[in-house]
């Protein structure tokens, strides 16, 4: 059965209240941890339908559901390696309403490395 629910504001019974603008608007509509090194593997995600490895750092994550436009989103991202992180980011270098491409690599020399620990998330809105 659908159902529609109609509210302008949350109410917790201890931690106050909240208009429901906050959660529609500012909640990420995708996020992904996903070990890039070896056979890449997603550990925990929201709104993705697949990752695909497009060389060493490179990786696509594939949404589930469209965002409803480029200049309306917002992509983040970061990584970690195993041992000795030190001066690892990361980058959304291609983004589109429905994949983001992330490039993870060594600050200062831009060398890219499959990072063990791949984080991104897009904010914005839904198609």
């Amino acid at each position: 059965m659908a159902g529609k629910i109609v509210a302008d504001t949350l109410e917790h019974s201890t931690a106050g209240s909240i208009a429901t603008n906050y959660v529609v608007e500012g909640s990420a509509k995708e996020w992904i941890n996903l070990n890039g090194t070896g056979t890449i593997a997603v550990r925990d995600s929201f709104n993705v339908a697949s990752i695909t490895d497009n060389g060493t750092g490179i990786y696509r994550v594939n949404l589930s559901n469209s965002m409803s436009g480029n200049d309306n989103m917002s992509p983040n991202c970061n990584c970690e390696e195993a041992a000795g992180g030190y001066n690892r980011s990361a980058t959304s270098s291609t983004t589109s309403t429905s994949y983001s491409d992330v490039r993870t690599f060594n600050v200062g020399t831009y060398v890219l490395f499959d990072a063990l620990y791949v984080y991104h998330s897009m904010d914005g809105d839904l198609a």
